[in-house]
């Protein structure tokens, strides 16, 4: 790689003019893009129950997570409502 010169900018006549030399390039920023592979959903959904059926732990686990989800799910939304009526406001009556 070639050696740039950059010149700074002129002092008064009476100063000393100096110069700095550097191989780095005058890029401040800079890079490149990959495109991602692409996926061939005819291949990935051909033959797809039998893949599955032929693989019981990787089904059981999916049925396992599912069956653990659902419960889950159901909890956490009934907590939510009780939380609502926590934090929901109330108009006070004030008597003067």
């Amino acid at each position: 790689m070639p050696t740039r010169r950059r010149r700074s900018a002129e002092l008064p006549a009476t100063s000393i003019t100096f110069t700095t030399e550097t191989t780095a390039p005058a890029v401040i920023a800079g890079g490149f893009i990959i495109p991602p592979n692409t996926i061939d959903f005819e291949s990935v959904f051909n033959n797809l129950g039998q893949k599955v059926l032929d693989s019981p732990v990787v089904l059981s686990v999916i049925v396992g997570i599912a069956i653990l989800y659902v419960p889950a799910l159901l909890w956490t939304r009934r907590q939510d409502r009780k939380d609502r009526v926590k934090v929901s406001s109330f108009l006070l009556m004030v008597t003067l």
